[in-house]
């Protein structure tokens, strides 16, 4: 062998360890990615009254994408010390004290979180508290509070946003359910490795021209779980499947806000690995198969299009509100102009 052919040699190895290091630090760069930090935790705490004070606090959970809180907790003692409480979002005891406050189930409390939870648009807050504008959702929350005790308050709030491990870690009775995006990756490579799933009941008997590999889309807080929906319900899903989905083949595709939209045809419960199997009609002929655990919250067309329907009814009342307002007061003029006209006669 000469020289120049083992020169070549050592090019070409020392070429294939920096193609291998590149992919190594492709994939240790992939893993160290942060979660996405895609629920907002704000926390605030107001007092009110004269000598004998009254102290509130309350704590409002909201995830990116909708259009309300998810969670609204408030509660009110005369005690100071719960005045006192660290308003940072990973404090225990604001926690561990705020929910004592529920349990004690003031109306009045209730009543101004019901309000709190109907008025307060969340991407509004996010934009505001993003822009260094915390001023005035401090404002918009005063207002709410105020209008129901009919006094004026002080008001003092915290926020931060934080993901899902992050919110699990501080509500592990209420969000630590292994209903992450873990369990739906694991779920999408069982879907994979299944090959029978004609012969597992699926699709048997429907008119197929396509059936395409999904999987669900996950929603931790307004999601719900698989046993929750019945045949005909619709979910949203993200097709994974490796085919190219494009043109006119795309536009047959029942879609929403860029997800498939799928009706459910078919579930089926495989005991030997806890899983659901779920057969959803996307488009005329074309159909969707997803694996899906028995924790995973998934997300549907309805629970998105709730809120905005809310929006539409509160804007609804409040403008028959305002016309019955007027209604009243052209009546009450004409009432008085009247009166007047005879005592002048």
């Amino acid at each position: 062998m000469t020289d120049q052919e083992v020169e070549g040699i050592d090019n070409e190895v020392d070429v294939n360890v920096e193609e291998v290091n590149e992919q190594q630090s492709e994939v240790e760069g992939k893993e160290e990615q942060p979660e996405q930090e895609e629920f907002l935790i704000l926390r605030g705490h107001y007092k009110y009254g004269g000598r004998n004070k009254t102290y509130g606090i309350f704590e409002l959970i909201g995830e990116r994408g909708t259009a309300k809180f998810n969670y609204v907790n408030l509660g009110s003692s005369t005690n100071y010390e719960v005045y006192q409480l660290f308003l940072d979002v990973n404090d225990q005891q604001f926690r561990e004290k705020l929910e004592q406050l529920v349990a004690i189930d003031n109306t009045q409390d209730r009543t101004i979180s019901r309000e709190i939870k109907k008025e307060l648009v969340l991407p509004e807050i996010i934009e505001l508290l993003t822009t260094n504008n915390q001023d005035q959702v401090i404002q918009l929350i005063k207002e709410i509070i105020e209008d129901e005790m009919q006094e004026e308050i002080d008001l003092e709030i915290n926020w931060e946003f934080i993901s899902w491990s992050d919110l699990a870690a501080i509500y592990p009775e209420r969000f630590n359910n292994d209903q992450d995006e873990s369990e739906v990756k694991e779920s999408s490579e069982e879907l994979e490795n299944l090959e029978g799933l004609d012969n597992e009941g699926l699709s048997g008997g429907l008119d197929i021209d396509l059936k395409l590999n999904c999987s669900p889309v996950i929603s931790a807080i307004s999601g719900k779980l698989i046993t929750s929906f019945n045949i005909g319900d619709e979910i949203l899903v993200r097709i994974t499947d490796n085919r190219d989905i494009t043109g006119e083949l795309k536009n047959k595709i029942k879609i929403s806000n860029g997800l498939g939209v799928g009706t459910i045809t078919e579930i089926n419960y495989k005991e030997e690995v806890d899983r659901y199997n779920v057969l959803v009609q996307l488009g005329e002929k074309i159909y969707g198969q997803l694996v899906v655990g028995p924790k995973v919250m998934i997300s549907s067309p309805e629970s998105t299009s709730s809120n905005n329907a809310d929006n539409d009814i509160d804007r609804s009342s409040a403008q028959n509100n305002n016309d019955s307002a007027i209604i009243f007061t052209v009546a009450g003029l004409l009432i008085i102009i009247i009166i007047l006209l005879l005592l002048y006669l």
